[in-house]
This record gives C-alpha cells, structure tokens and sequence, in this order.
C-alpha cells in the first residue's frame, strides 16, 4: 500500500498538473502578500489603531484559506481521479493485481498518494502565504516606528 502511494506520488512530480498547482499557488500567494500589504499600509496611514489592523488581515488570512480550499479542490479532482483509470489504460493496474495485492490496497495506496500530495502542496501554500502576512505586518511596523 505504501509502495503504490509512494508511485503515486512520483506520477504527480512527472504530471503537468504540477506546473499547474505551482502556478494557483503562487498566484494565491502573491495575491495574499498584495492584499496583506495594501490593507495594513492604507490602514495604517489613516490612523486606525493596531487591534483593528490585525483584525483585518486574520480576516484576510480566513479568505485566504478558502482560496486555498479551492485549489486543494481543484488539485483532487484533477489529479486524484485519472490516477487510477491511467493505470488501467496503460495495463500497469493488470501488472500490479496479478501479485499478492488486495483491490483495496491498491485503491487506498492511491487515495493515499494523492490526499500526501494535495496536503503537501496545501502546506507549502499555507507556510508561505502566513509567512509573507507575518512579513509585511513586521516590516510595515518597523518601518511605522
């Protein structure tokens, strides 16, 4: 089970549905360090007080999470539903069920490959777009003091 896992994983690194998610992610990222700075500079710079700055931008980090539920949505369903059917077009399932391997084992190896790389690459997502608002908010307060 593991070992199908592990291939799965392998088969999204060689799959252009990578370049893909890298893009919406960046994309989401840049547009969260955009929004996060334009918020607290122009909140800032009309004298709102700082418990209302970080108000803002946890409310712009909750948008940001569901922008990344959509691109965690969009990452399954485009990669975790031809994961099978490209191994049963290709015969590699034939290969792999003639051994001593359960259908279930193979279906949850699967499942399990693409939930790894959709929460990876969520993660990842999540680190930098936290850490790009935890920068702006910093550097916009040194620079304010």
């Amino acid at each position: 089970m593991i070992t199908i896992a592990i291939l799965t994983l392998r088969e999204a690194a060689r799959r252009r549905i990578l370049a893909v998610l890298l893009l919406l992610t960046l994309a989401t990222v840049a547009l969260t360090g955009w929004g996060v700075e334009r918020l607290t500079s122009l909140a800032r710079g009309a004298g709102v007080n700082e418990l209302q700055v970080r108000i803002g931008v946890s409310q712009v980090l909750i948008l940001v999470a569901f922008m990344f539920s959509f691109v965690l949505a969009m990452t399954a369903a485009f990669f975790g539903s031809p994961a099978i059917a490209g191994d049963i077009e290709s015969g590699v399932a034939q290969s792999i069920l003639a051994r001593p391997i359960r259908r279930w084992e193979f279906l949850v190896g699967h499942w399990l490959g693409v939930t790894l790389f959709s929460l990876c690459s969520l993660a990842i997502g999540v680190v930098l777009a936290a850490g790009l608002s935890w920068y702006f908010g910093i550097e916009i307060d040194r620079g304010r003091a």
